[in-house]
């Protein structure tokens, strides 16, 4: 058996996000060796019931790299994050499961807080699917960055 690391739970739950958000409470901590995550990633490919699930999923988009597009947001995972940028890191990242315009499924990766947060809130009230887009902030932060904000997708999607 290969040395087990102590990480974030893969299986953050929503609840935990809008917790460690709004108040700073803890994320659940387990230890999970390595084996463990090649049997999830191995389960999560067996579970595939499409050539566009199967095939999709494996080559996630970054959320800049899909600005502007209109698209269903189906569900949200948290993963833990190793990603350090000072005191503005989370712990974990979103992963949006989504379809995009042309009915295709897709997947997102984003760090981005707000983005993150409205996600969040969406899937703990059972709002999903919704139609939505990811945009950039006109201006920049006083760090220099622009935000990216989920906002709604124009009727019609």
């Amino acid at each position: 058996m290969s040395e087990a690391v102590a990480v974030p739970d893969s299986t953050i739950s929503t609840a935990d996000v809008v917790a460690h958000l709004t108040t700073g409470a803890p994320l659940p901590i387990v230890v999970e060796d390595p084996e463990t995550i090649a049997a999830r990633i191995d389960s999560q490919i067996l579970a595939a019931s499409s050539v566009e699930e199967l095939f999709g999923q494996s080559a996630a988009i970054h959320a800049r790299d899909y600005l502007s597009k209109a698209f269903n947001l189906l569900s949200v995972e948290w993963r833990p994050s190793s990603f350090d940028d000072g005191e503005n890191s989370l712990p974990f990242f979103a992963i949006l499961h989504i379809v995009d315009m042309d009915g295709v499924p897709q997947v997102i990766t984003t760090g981005a807080r707000s983005v993150m947060m409205k996600a969040a809130k969406a899937q703990l009230e059972g709002w999903l699917p919704l139609a939505v887009r990811i945009v950039e902030a006109d201006k920049k932060t006083a760090n220099g960055y622009k935000p990216l904000e989920l906002v709604a997708a124009p009727h019609g999607f």
